[in-house]
């Protein structure tokens, strides 16, 4: 590994002189990740007892070309401190232009182009930590890569030494692929008649969730050797108010609609009936939902997803990492009918009850998390819906004017319960324990040193699931 500065000035050098040679449209399919175009910096980190390289291709505007990073190899049960070390260095604390922070979601204030490079040494750490058990090919190969920004190049993780490579062959191959790619542009430009793909969104039960028969593992699966992706199949589709929902047996369920915020609604409110049935769910942030690509036969063909990993969002990457796994120890057998049957409930449950159901999966997910405060809120939320529909039909029964419809319904929450129990339509034990709940929420709203017990937020979320289950049903 002595000669990689001099291996990679070859190559940018014979890079450079093939590109020239290129058509425009072929120039323009020249890939990210091994691009060698003026301004371009070389940072290479290597490691030992097994070989390893971080190779990381930058086309910083404010470096100069042709700069490089030579880092000296360290056994790799070094990586981490020097890693470490390396994201203190002034290149890697430059802050994010204003253009490549809208491309990544950086929750640290700390928005540098380090902290990109940050999450590229997390995932090189966990793979190579399932690497051990995996025997190394004398060939350098690909491990995993990822953009540094749209503009700013790519960073490659190769398991071997890439200056074992022909520098001239590696070029040629890089040329092939460009041409290749606009050979396939031109072919993608003119209109298909043979499948017609569909854009849609997805993401995973969560609890886990496998559809009918768990698959039992070999040991090696478990591992990680192959894992368990073969086993990821579609279950079944099934229509829903127009739309096509699919299921594939891992547990991930996509919508097919362009609409993403629809798309939201209608797999949240599957959420929420699921709890009518005995089944554990939590709701579904925008953040983790899925772009997909759908075939005319109803499978998933494609999935992208970016943004911060939650346990939900984890599960998509779990198929594909290096062992060890057991999906029988994480997820809950549901038979497909079951499923299919809730599904069909769902598309029948009136409109009118979407808030409500929503309010409660987002009562159900606080309370899970131990947010009895948020969980408390979200279920009084129904409740006061409820009291406020059980008011409107009393004034309807006493055939009440519109005007004095408009004048008791805009009165505060305790008039409708005064009224309802004093009128028969809520009996002596509800009205107190509504009336301790609103005490209860009334006394955080107007002192925030009040406290929310697990106790308390469970009645609560009790009673609005109750109001709700004669209304929704199970299967």
């Amino acid at each position: 590994m002595d000669n990689i500065k001099d291996w990679f000035e070859e190559v940018i050098s014979l890079f450079r002189d093939e590109y020239q040679k290129l058509s425009e449209g072929e120039q323009k399919r020249i890939g990210n990740s091994w691009n060698f175009l003026s301004p371009c910096q070389i940072e290479v980190i290597s490691f030992t007892d097994p070989t390893y390289q971080v190779i990381i291709i930058t086309h910083f505007t404010w470096e100069d070309d042709l700069n490089f990073v030579i880092h000296k190899a360290v056994p790799i049960y070094d990586a981490i401190p020097h890693f470490e070390e390396i994201l203190k260095e002034g290149r890697w604390q430059k802050e994010l232009s204003d253009e490549d922070k809208g491309q990544f979601l950086i929750v640290d204030q700390d928005q540098t182009y380090g902290k990109i490079i940050e999450g590229f040494f997390l995932q090189i750490v966990k793979i190579v930590k399932g690497d051990v058990f995996v025997k190394h090919d004398e060939n350098p190969q690909d491990s995993f890569g990822l953009a540094i920004t749209k503009n700013h190049g790519f960073a490659r993780l190769i398991k071997g030494d890439i200056t074992k490579r022909n520098a001239s062959s590696f070029v040629d191959g890089l040329i092939k692929e460009a041409k290749e790619r606009t050979e396939l542009f031109k072919k993608e430009q003119k209109p298909k008649s043979t499948e017609n793909s569909v854009q849609g969104f997805g993401t995973y039960f969560y609890p886990p969730i496998w559809i009918d028969e768990i698959p039992q593992l070999t040991f090696r699966e478990k591992m990680g050797v192959g894992g368990y992706l073969k086993y990821c199949k579609k279950s079944f589709d099934v229509d829903y108010n127009g739309a096509k929902v699919i299921v594939n047996v891992d547990g991930f369920i996509g919508v097919v609609l362009d609409d993403k915020e629809t798309s939201k609604k209608i797999l949240n409110k599957i959420m929420a009936v699921l709890l009518f049935n005995d089944i554990s769910t939590e709701t579904i942030r925008d953040s983790e939902l899925e772009n997909l690509t759908i075939s005319d036969t109803w499978e998933i063909k494609g999935q992208s997803w970016s943004g911060q990993p939650t346990l939900r969002t984890d599960l998509g990457m779990e198929k594909w990492d290096m062992g060890p796994v057991d999906i029988a120890l994480k997820r809950s057998k549901i038979p497909h009918n079951k499923l299919k049957a809730i599904i069909q409930q769902t598309e029948k449950v009136d409109p009118a009850f979407d808030n409500s159901l929503l309010f409660l999966l987002e009562a159900y997910t606080h309370f899970r998390h131990s947010e009895y405060l948020q969980s408390l809120f979200m279920s009084w939320l129904i409740i006061e819906g409820y009291l406020s529909e059980q008011l409107g039909e009393l004034l309807n029964e006493k055939k009440a004017t519109n005007k004095r419809k408009e004048k008791l319904q805009h009165r505060s929450i305790d008039y409708a319960l005064e009224i309802l129990n004093l009128a028969g339509k809520l009996e002596d034990k509800d009205y107190g324990s509504f009336e301790e709940l609103k005490k209860k929420r009334d006394s955080i709203a107007h002192n925030s040193k009040k406290e929310i017990t697990k106790n308390d937020a469970d009645k609560c979320l009790n009673i609005a699931f109750a109001l709700l289950k004669g209304k929704i049903g199970g299967v």
